[in-house]
Parts: structure tokens; C-alpha cells; sequence
């Protein structure tokens, strides 16, 4: 008889990739062998992601274009796309949620049996345990992603996701030390912990963060664990404390600040303000001297005006080295990041982060990706010794973003030139 396979298509976040860990070895229990391509296989899953709007359109195309390309092969969708909508609008001859990932093998035998299409979706309740599954990782991989978290009960006005994942509930230390010596006898060298709402790990449970990272920590093999997103709410002194004591954490942390305005944040039904998003930062820096924190931001909530969006979300944020945000404040700040740059000609993509003014992060050459970054709506360029600033107009270039940068320079007294769009790969100016 045949060896069946099957083939996997991944769309969303570390959570995502590690339950289609949890599905491959799902399918390979049951006689399944995974192949890279869905040329090859019989069985093609489709982990899904409803976040935003992108990644259902992403799902749709996926799903129609292997539909159409293997009309014979039986072509599934589980995850959260099915668990938060009810109908799939699109192509699929098996249908499951995240609750049902474990009978997603029996639905698939169902359809073969009968050729029709198998929805088997349950909606979550409170009380739902958390899925125990342990897999073995990639050998030859020495990072891996570990889910350790999952729900969330936040209802933030503009989120799907407590239709798609259910109530929050969390991994037993148990099954966390398990899951971790697994990994390291494959090889794994790094775990990341990943969760919904990591930072609410443990909740219900009596545990906390610092607890799992404790137990990770503790595992021989593991050298190095890394945190995924994390809710700034929840992480509290005594946590920091704790986390400090691992000498095996990564002292970088991703925050879900979302907004960088009081007014928004309140819009969008999240449970702090940016006073709290500086004091945690400020706490982070003291005990993990030289971090690096990263965050999460969203621009064109309704409501929310361009003002917001750019000068006080991005500009005016407490947690910044100067949030007087004046002319000549704004452009002292900026020529002391710019001031060791190098010396020849160097576009960047201006990034507006919420650490600091000095953190105005140049992080892009490709000028070309502007046109999907609304927040990225001018560039800079460090010319000669004299340390002349050239605005380099983007296809932005009338955002208020853009206006208001060229005007603090005008007012500031500083020398700059104006130059309209570079193409993409172009050096000359255009």
C-alpha cells in the first residue's frame, strides 16, 4: 500500500508554526510522511491566521490556487480562520478549528471514505484544557518555538482573537520541562516561548512567567531562551526580578503597545497607559542594562488623527530621552543619532519608535518598500563631513509625517536640501 503524504502551508504567528509541529506529528503517527511540496503530497493543511484582513486574503488565494492547481488532493483548513467565522468561503474539502486539531485526521479519513466535505469546528468554552501535545522539533534546527499560553479574555475593540483561540489557559511545568528535554535531544540549542497573551502564563494556574523561563532555563542542553510578545500589564517588579536571576534569558523583550496615545489606547479597550509603558521600560533597562526592546504598533485606528499617528504616538511617547517634542528639541535629538553614521551617501527607511528620539531606527535601503509602510513617509541621508541632512522625499512626500520633519528642520537653522523620489537600486539623485 502507498505511504500517504502530506503537505503543510503555514500563515500567522510562532504559535501557528509550533501547532503545525503538533499536526506533522499528528500525521506522522498515523502512518503520514511530510513532504516540502504539495506536488508530492496527498493531504494538503492549511494552518490559518484571521488577524487581519492581509492574512484572510493571503488564506483565500492559498487555498483557490491549490484547489485549482490539485484539484484530487484533499486540501484542509484548520486553525483560526474556521474557529472564528462560520463559513470558509472559499475552497476546502476539510474544515477545523483550533479546539479540533486532534480529529483532524479522522475528518480526513472520513472524507476519503465518502468524498464530502467534512466541516467538524466547535466553539471554545470556558474551562477548555490546554493542548498537552509534545513534539519533536526539526533535527538540524537549533532554535525552536515552544507554545506555553493560549485564549485570550482581553476583547480589545478592534481583535478577533478571542473568537479564534477561546478563554486563556496554560501549559503545565510539567509538560514544559518535557517538551524542553524533548527539543534539547534533538539538537535544539534556543527555545522561544510563545503564547497569545504570554505574559498571562499561568493565570489561572497559581504560576507565572518567570516560572516556565525557570524551568526552560533549567534544562541541559538548552543554552539560550528567548521571549515572544508580551503584554505590558502583566509584567510586574517581582517578574522582572525573577527574570533577571536566568542567566540563560535573552535580554531582548517585544511589548504590545499598540499606541503611543492615552485616548487610543483607552478606544481600543487596552488596559494600560503609556505612563505604564514608560515606567516598564525604564524598569527593563535598570535590570537588563544595554536590552533591546522592541514593540508593537498600529496606525489608522478609527478615530485616530494623523496628529496621533505621527507627532504624539511616535514622537511625544514619556518613555522617550526628551518628549518636549519643540523644533529645536526634536532636531538635537535627531542630529545625535545621526552624528555616527557613515559619512558617504546612505538611504534609510525612518522607523518611529516608541523608545526614545534617539531610537528613530534606520533600519531599510529599499527605498521601494515605502509604498506599503504608512508611517515610513520620508527618508533621511547623511552627506559629507559637514553634516548636512538631505530629506529624501518618498512617494509620501506630502504625509503630514513629511511636513512636519522638513518644517522642524527649516525652523531648527540646520542646512538641508530637498531631493523627490530615488528609485529602487539608484544611487543618483533623481
Amino acid at each position: 500500500m502507498e505511504t500517504l503524504k502530506v503537505h503543510f502551508v503555514t500563515f500567522g504567528c510562532k504559535v501557528n508554526i509550533y501547532e503545525t509541529g503538533v499536526l506533522r506529528s499528528l500525521f506522522e503517527e498515523n502512518g503520514y510522511t511530510a513532504v516540502d511540496s504539495p506536488d508530492d503530497a496527498h493531504v494538503i493543511v492549511i494552518n490559518s491566521c484571521t488577524v487581519t484582513q492581509t492574512a484572510d486574503r493571503k488564506l483565500r488565494r492559498a487555498a483557490v490556487s491549490l484547489k485549482n492547481r490539485f484539484p484530487d488532493k484533499v486540501l484542509c483548513i484548520t486553525g483560526c480562520y474556521p474557529q472564528a467565522h462560520e463559513e470558509i468561503p472559499f475552497p476546502a474539502d476539510v474544515v477545523t478549528g483550533n479546539k479540533d486539531r486532534g480529529r483532524l485526521i479522522s475528518a480526513v479519513n472520513a472524507y476519503m471514505q465518502n468524498r464530502e466535505r467534512v466541516s467538524d469546528v466547535s466553539p471554545h468554552c470556558r474551562g477548555d484544557s490546554f493542548e498537552g501535545a509534545l513534539i519533536n522539533g526539526e533535527r538540524g534546527h537549533t532554535r525552536a518555538f515552544m507554545k506555553i499560553q493560549d485564549g485570550c479574555d482581553m476583547h480589545c475593540t478592534y481583535c478577533i482573537i478571542p473568537a479564534a483561540r477561546g478563554h486563556v489557559r496554560s501549559s503545565s511545568i510539567e509538560d514544559i520541562r518535557a517538551q524542553a528535554k524533548l527539543f534539547a535531544a534533538n539538537g535544539c540549542k534556543e527555545i522561544v516561548l510563545v503564547g497569545i497573551d504570554l505574559a498571562f502564563y499561568g493565570l489561572k494556574e497559581g504560576l507565572r512567567l518567570s516560572d516556565a523561563v525557570h524551568a526552560v532555563c533549567g534544562t541541559e542542553g538548552i543554552e539560550q531562551v528567548r521571549l515572544g510578545s508580551l503584554e505590558p500589564e502583566m509584567l510586574k517588579p517581582s517578574d522582572l526580578d525573577a527574570l533577571a536571576a536566568e542567566k540563560k534569558l535573552c535580554p531582548s523583550f517585544h511589548l504590545s503597545l499598540q499606541s503611543g496615545s492615552d485616548k487610543v489606547l483607552k478606544a481600543m479597550g487596552r488596559r494600560y497607559d503609556t505612563a505604564l509603558f514608560a515606567r516598564l521600560t525604564e524598569e527593563l533597562r535598570a535590570r537588563f542594562p544595554g536590552c533591546g526592546i522592541t514593540a508593537d504598533m498600529m496606525a489608522g485606528f478609527p478615530g485616530e488623527s494623523e496628529e496621533e499617528i505621527f507627532f504624539s504616538s511616535y514622537t511625544c511617547h514619556p518613555s522617550m530621552a526628551n518628549n518636549e517634542c519643540s523644533g529645536p528639541a526634536l532636531i538635537t535629538a535627531l542630529a545625535r543619532y545621526i552624528a555616527d553614521m557613515p559619512k558617504r551617501r546612505y538611504s534609510y527607511r525612518l522607523v518611529l519608535a516608541p523608545e526614545t528620539i534617539g531610537a528613530l531606527t534606520y533600519i531599510s535601503r529599499n527605498l521601494e518598500h515605502l509604498k506599503s509602510h504608512v508611517i515610513a513617509a520620508f527618508n533621511l541621508t547623511c552627506v559629507g563631513d559637514d553634516r548636512t541632512y538631505s530629506i529624501v522625499h518618498s512617494r509620501y512626500a506630502d504625509t503630514y509625517a513629511d511636513r512636519v520633519l522638513t518644517n522642524v528642520l527649516r525652523s531648527s537653522g540646520v542646512g538641508f536640501e530637498e531631493y523627490p523620489y530615488i528609485k529602487r537600486g539608484s544611487d543618483e539623485r533623481q
